[in-house]
């Protein structure tokens, strides 16, 4: 087991030794030795002791909190950090200096629309029946990542988020047809999303996210301080997203 998922109610966590005891309405159910996790996510009613965060942080074992009908990340725990701050110093210098920051941004936004890419083209191999849909987006894919390729020396922060958003939109028109129609996904939606799909969708990033989060926190790095999106005061952009 590496994530343990605690949504019952009226659910107890206390640290037993090296595990983490379940209780429900006072009656012990179980246990699970802290060894075998690296992740607990908690919705819900759950009561736990001050003691279970201390055994999670001192292990490196990440904590979510979620909540609301749509599963909204509020609270974590991401273990000890790096002790180097020189790391940060780095990142701090990198984000500043577009000399640097730029180059970066284009070989994570390439990186991006090539995971996209090969998502469609595995789901090409298991449905002929979308041959054309998918064959059209797997194209478009190639022609903004070739024109990534080409002009890499050219392009700005801003001019990055552009080609990001052009293949975020073709990657789900290709990516809503492998869903039927009668799920209602059309494309991406949020807060709340409208079909089952999306809520999927938006609980699998906010897990994901979370992962990113604590891989950054243990690295030593500043996961609020970004290098594509733009920074704009009162709003999340996170390192990780």
């Amino acid at each position: 087991m590496s994530c343990l998922y605690l949504d019952r109610k009226n659910l107890g966590v206390k640290l037993d030794g090296q595990a983490l005891a379940l209780y429900e309405d006072g009656i012990r159910k179980g246990s699970v030795p802290l060894h075998l996790l690296e992740r607990v996510i908690v919705r819900g009613n759950v009561q736990l002791e001050s003691r279970v965060l201390g055994a999670l942080s001192s292990r490196n074992i990440s904590f979510l909190v979620l909540s609301g009908r749509n599963a909204e990340a509020t609270a974590m725990l991401a273990g000890r950090t790096h002790s180097d701050s020189y790391r940060r110093l780095g990142q701090y210098r990198i984000s500043t200096d577009d000399s640097l920051r730029t180059p970066l941004a284009h070989q994570l936004v390439l990186l991006k629309i090539k995971a996209q890419h090969s998502m469609l083209q595995k789901a090409l191999s298991a449905r002929a029946d979308l041959r054309h849909p998918l064959t059209t987006a797997l194209q478009n894919l190639n022609n903004i990542a070739d024109r990534l390729q080409e002009e890499s020396g050219k392009h700005t922060v801003p001019s990055l988020r552009g080609f990001e958003g052009a293949a975020a939109a073709v990657y789900f028109s290709g990516f809503t047809r492998l869903f039927a129609s009668t799920l209602n996904f059309t494309g991406r939606n949020k807060r709340p999303p409208r079909d089952p799909v999306n809520a999927c969708l938006s609980l699998g990033y906010t897990l994901l996210h979370h992962e990113a989060v604590h891989a950054c926190h243990i690295a030593g790095l500043d996961q609020c301080w970004v290098f594509i999106m733009k920074s704009v005061s009162g709003e999340n952009l996170w390192l990780a997203t």
